[in-house]
């Protein structure tokens, strides 16, 4: 969730801090350290879309205390609103709290699709299986529908991993797509966002219902893939997941305790929430912009970024 382009996201004249405001956002969670607005309380932790750097000054509107929720107040952003949710996290866990929208996009994506009764497919494909996208969405879809089968892709250093996840029925290598059965009504899930998996999926399984490109495939992926199969778009995450969420009336904390008793009966916390680097110096944050930026980061490197002036019990 590092972005390049955010110019919307930072505050143009200045009227806020805007020394802390020029940093990549990323989603994440902060701890309220002064508070001006009475329902917004020092000390709270909230998920949100926010700048990496050791504080940042943020003015608010629309709060509910009932819910727990409330919007950044930047008049200028030009992106979905969405981006600008404040989720109060405090009686939840910091693992389930950091991935808020992780979970929110799987839960109501995997509702979207009983809904539909899964375009009457019979099996999902998911490309980069081993990413937190495909995981939660692929374990929400068989909470809802455990005789539905759901195959992963994945590279071979990641392919023990996967297998591991009692989520998923069949798992298999790029190299090695053939080997699962391209017959079946296929719904095909693109996390990956690398052409020549996804034009390998779209040769193999024959009869795909509906695609899907979520990560980096981007709009020409899409009008490539559409040549081939117009049963596709672009996911919209977070604008998808918030309109289901909004016409069913599933609320952030619904979310959150969904979230929870996943957590719990996966264990991912354990499985999950282990190998990061935590990083907090301004050196250490610079390294992670330049390689973000000039694709120099190393491929699979999970980096935790903690205020060096947060204090921690």
């Amino acid at each position: 969730y590092l972005r390049t382009n955010i110019d919307g996201f930072v505050d143009p004249d200045g009227e806020l801090n805007s020394s802390s405001f020029k940093t990549i956002p990323a989603w994440g969670i902060s701890y309220v350290y002064r508070s001006n607005h009475p329902d917004i309380i020092e000390g709270t932790a909230y998920h949100g879309f926010f700048p990496i750097s050791p504080y940042s000054v943020r003015s608010v509107e629309n709060v509910n205390p009932g819910e727990g929720t409330a919007l950044q107040r930047l008049p200028k952003f030009g992106g979905p609103r969405e981006w600008l949710r404040l989720v109060k996290t405090d009686e939840h866990s910091e693992f389930v709290a950091d991935l808020f929208e992780y979970f929110k996009i799987g839960i109501t994506f995997a509702g979207a699709l009983r809904d539909i009764d899964y375009y009457d497919a019979e099996q999902l494909v998911f490309s980069s299986a081993s990413s937190a996208s495909a995981q939660i969405i692929a374990m929400c879809v068989k909470e809802l529908r455990p005789d539905f089968k759901i195959i992963g892709l994945t590279s071979p250093r990641n392919l023990e991993m996967v297998k591991g996840f009692s989520y998923f029925d069949e798992v298999y290598t790029y190299e090695d797509i053939a080997s699962s059965d391209g017959g079946k009504p296929t719904l095909y899930f693109d996390a990956l966002g690398t052409e020549s998996v996804s034009l390998c999926c779209f040769e193999h399984y024959r009869s795909i219902k509906r695609w899907w490109i979520y990560g980096q495939g981007g709009e020409k992926s899409q009008s490539k893939f559409l040549k081939i199969n117009r049963r596709g778009t672009l996911y919209a995450n977070l604008i998808d997941s918030y309109l289901y969420a909004n016409r069913h009336g599933i609320s952030d904390r619904d979310i959150l305790d969904k979230s929870e008793d996943l957590n719990k009966k996966h264990d991912l916390e354990r499985r999950w929430g282990t190998g990061y680097r935590t990083i907090s110096t301004p050196r250490e944050l610079y390294d992670l912009y330049t390689g973000f930026i000039n694709n120099t980061h190393p491929s699979g490197e999970r980096v935790q970024y903690v205020s060096p002036i947060l204090k921690r019990t």
